[in-house]
């Protein structure tokens, strides 16, 4: 049976610890394609996981014959350019968190994936736990009954990061994090897009709960992306909600 094809837009840390490793795990997939800035760092790259094609234009990888899928992993304002080209070509995109930057680019992506009928995957690990699938379930079943307050915080050990500074916790990795793309407001560096993505989305998959309302207040870090972040919410059932954490 032949294997899916896979390429990689934006080849650095999360991608080559996690989703490249992860991919060729599986004997049915081959990762074939690959695009990062820098050609020395490309061509390590292609050699550490063996892969055919590689190139630092985007264009060119979406071309590649044969591509199925792409796996979206490049910084996060590049994220709703990377996605929508992946799919005008008509591939399925996994594609990193934050989905986007901005509402309306979220609303143009999924205009785009109902017209274009792909998939289009945000990896939220924390919805696939044992703990998230029988909170889910229980809420379902209605043995809990009517939700009318959910509080969610994370706290994670990512304060250099948001910072500017090397994190602790990328030790020996291939490629250490890029300062800005964690760092930097501009691009949407801070705590909320690199992290609270995580527990707005558990959230939201756990209760299925429409948020109608919010109001949010923010502590900066010296580069001044927000390092904790503090949200009220209220649901389209009446119910209100806390939405809240820092590394």
């Amino acid at each position: 049976m032949p294997k899916v094809q896979i390429g990689v837009i934006g080849a650095g840390w999360w991608a080559t610890e996690n989703h490249i490793p992860f991919l060729k795990s599986f004997e049915d997939v081959e990762v074939s394609a690959v695009c990062r800035l820098g050609k020395e760092a490309l061509k390590s790259v292609q050699d550490k996981f063996q892969v055919d094609y590689v190139t630092e234009d985007y264009h060119a990888l979406l071309a590649h014959p044969g591509l199925q899928g792409v796996v979206v992993s490049s910084p996060h304002h590049l994220h709703y350019e990377h996605a929508a080209a992946a799919l005008e070509r008509n591939l399925h995109v996994l594609c990193e968190k934050p989905m986007v930057l901005h509402a309306s680019q979220a609303r143009e992506l999924v205009s785009l994936i109902e017209r274009r009928k792909r998939h289009f995957v945000i990896p939220y690990g924390w919805n696939y736990t044992d703990f998230a699938l029988e909170a889910r379930n229980r809420i379902q079943s209605g043995e809990i009954g009517a939700i009318q307050h959910v509080h969610c915080h994370m706290a994670s050990a990512l304060r250099d990061l948001f910072s500017g500074e090397e994190p602790s916790l990328a030790g020996e990795a291939f490629f250490k994090p890029e300062s800005k793309t964690w760092s930097d407001p501009a691009v949407g560096g801070g705590f909320a897009h690199g992290q609270l993505t995580h527990a707005l989305g558990l959230t939201l998959w756990i209760t299925e709960l429409k948020p109608t309302q919010s109001f949010a207040f923010m502590g900066t870090s010296k580069t001044g992306a927000d390092l904790s972040n503090s949200m009220s919410c209220r649901f389209a059932n009446g119910a209100t909600g806390m939405l809240g954490g820092r590394p």
